[in-house]
């Protein structure tokens, strides 16, 4: 396993936490937690490679997290 992490790295942790949060109550502290350490992960993601925000095909964010 490489020492370095990448932009890729944190898209699928963004992902886990986006598919692990779907599956609680929108109440759930945990939920919100969750949410939070996508928006994280999205944040280290974007430091390491600026072009890669999701957009839409119209150019509108496709994330569940606001751009």
């Amino acid at each position: 396993m490489s020492d370095t992490v990448d932009a890729a790295y944190f898209r699928e942790k963004v992902r886990i936490c986006l598919r692990l949060a779907e599956g609680l109550p929108w109440n759930s502290p945990a939920r919100y937690q969750i949410l939070l350490m996508a928006e994280d992960f999205q944040l280290r993601e974007l430091e390491l490679d600026p072009v890669s925000l999701p957009t839409s095909r119209d150019g509108h964010c496709d994330s569940a997290i606001e751009c």
